[in-house]
C-alpha cells in the first residue's frame, strides 16, 4: 500500500516521461554493458575507502471500574498522531534547488499513532525508483511487514548516486537526511529503527551513507556491491547484511579489474575481514549453507552489539537474489534477499546514544 502525507515537503505530483528515462526496470536488473559501466562508476568509491579506512515504553495503564493494567491500551508512541493518506502517485521533495522524486509505502495497519520503522530502497545506476520498487518489491514486502519504505530517485542522466559529495553534483547524502528528518515529523517513525537498503551503484551509495553523520541508521543491506566501511571507530557502526554472487561479472566476487577496466577492487572476503576488524568483531566466523547455492559467513559480537552477515552466492550474477522480475531463477539466485534482509532489520535497532534522533 502506498502512501502519501500532507505536510511541508510532500503532496501527490504526477510523474513525467523522464522518470521512465531508459526503462530503467529492466537497465538496472540484467548484467550488460550498461551495468558494467556502473559497477566501473561506483567502484572507484571503494578504492577510495579502501585507501582511507583502516518505541515508547509501556506503563500500567491506570483506569476505572477496577479493569486489569493488561487491558488497557498501550500508550501511544506518537501524541497526537500523525495520519497519512494513502496514494498511488510518486511524491516529491524540495532540496537543494532540485524537486526530488521518491515512492512512499505505508503498511497497511498505519494509523498515525504507532511508531513503524522506515527502510530506504536505493536504486542502481541508470535505474529509478519504479524499477527498483518492481525489482526488490521491498515496498510489498517491507509494507506488509510493518515497514514504511522510501524508494527515492537518484539525479542525472543517466541516474546515479552521488557517493562522492562530489560539490558539483546534487548532495544526495543531504537530501536523504532532509527527507528522512521531514518524514519523521510528518509520519509515526521509529527513529532507532531507521534502515537502508541498495543495489549495486545504490549499495555503494548505502556503504557510504552509513557512515555519514549525524548516523541515524541501525543496519544497512548491500546487494551486488559489497563497499568496505569508513565509518568513524569512535561511532557504533550499523549491522550489515551483504549479498554478493561468485559469477558477478560486473563487481568481481574475487576482486580485480571491474568489467577489464582500470579501476580494480578488494575480494569480497576480503572486505568481509575489513569489516570484521574494523567492527571489533569476535572470531572466527559462524560458517552455514542455508540453501544449496548459498554459503553465509556471520560475524556477531562485534562493536556495541552489532553484526557483519555475508550471504555468498554460489555462481550468482549481478542480480538481485530471488528479484520480483526473474521468477524463473533457480538455486542460490532464487534465494529470498529481500525478506532475509528484513529479518535481519528485525532483529536490530540503532544501539543508545548513538545519533540525534530524526524528529
Amino acid at each position: 500500500m502506498t502512501g502519501y502525507y500532507e505536510g511541508t515537503g510532500g503532496g501527490a505530483a504526477a510523474e513525467t516521461a523522464k522518470a521512465d528515462r531508459g526503462n530503467a526496470a529492466a537497465s538496472s536488473m540484467c548484467p550488460g554493458r550498461r551495468v558494467v559501466v556502473a559497477a566501473a562508476h561506483l567502484l572507484v568509491a571503494a578504492l577510495v575507502i579502501v585507501a582511507c579506512s583502516g518505541g515508547g515504553d509501556g506503563g500500567n495503564a491506570g483506569g476505572s471500574g477496577g479493569a486489569e493494567a493488561g487491558d488497557q491500551p498501550p500508550p501511544a508512541d506518537c501524541d497526537p498522531a500523525r495520519p497519512a493518506t494513502a496514494t498511488d502517485d510518486p511524491q516529491t521533495f524540495s532540496f537543494g534547488g532540485e524537486e526530488r522524486a521518491y515512492l512512499l509505502a505505508l503498511p497497511d495497519d498505519y494509523d498515525g499513532a504507532t511508531a513503524h520503522p522506515l527502510v530506504f530502497s536505493f536504486h542502481g545506476f541508470s535505474s529509478n525508483k519504479e524499477g527498483q520498487d518492481a525489482y526488490a518489491a521491498m515496498g510489498e514486502q517491507g509494507t506488509a511487514r510493518g515497514y514504511v519504505v522510501v524508494t527515492p530517485d537518484a539525479l542525472g542522466d543517466p541516474r546515479d548516486w552521488n557517493y562522492f559529495a562530489d560539490q558539483a553534483r546534487a548532495d544526495d547524502f543531504g537530501f536523504v537526511d532532509a527527507l528522512l528528518v521531514d518524514l519523521s515529523e510528518q509520519l509515526c517513525i521509529d527513529a532507532d529503527r531507521v534502515y537502508a537498503a541498495g543495489h549495486s551503484a545504490g549499495s555503494a551509495f548505502t556503504s557510504f551513507l552509513q557512515c555519514r553523520p549525524p548516523y541515524r541508521f541501525a543496519a544497512v543491506a548491500m546487494v551486488a556491491a559489497f563497499i568496505p566501511t569508513t565509518c568513524p571507530v569512535d561511532r557504533v557502526r550499523p549491522s550489515v547484511i551483504a549479498f554478493h554472487g561468485t559469477a558477478d561479472p560486473a563487481v568481481p566476487y574475487d576482486g580485480g579489474s571491474v568489467g577489464g577496466g582500470p579501476v580494480g577492487i578488494p575480494p569480497v572476503l576480503e572486505t568481509l575481514e575489513q569489516y570484521a576488524d574494523a567492527y571489533a568483531c569476535q572470531r572466527p566466523a559462524t560458517e552455514d549453507e542455508p540453501a544449496v547455492g548459498v554459503e553465509t559467513d556471520v560475524f556477531t559480537a562485534c562493536a556495541g552489539g552489532s553484526e557483519v552477515v555475508l550471504y555468498t552466492i554460489v555462481g550468482g550474477t549481478h542480480d538481485w537474489p530471488g528479484n520480483a522480475i526473474q521468477p524463473e531463477t533457480t538455486g542460490g539466485q532464487a534465494y529470498p534477499a529481500t525478506d532475509t534482509i528484513l529479518d535481519f532489520f528485525d532483529t536490530h535497532a540503532r544501539a543508545g546514544d548513538t545519533a540525534d534522533d530524526a524528529t
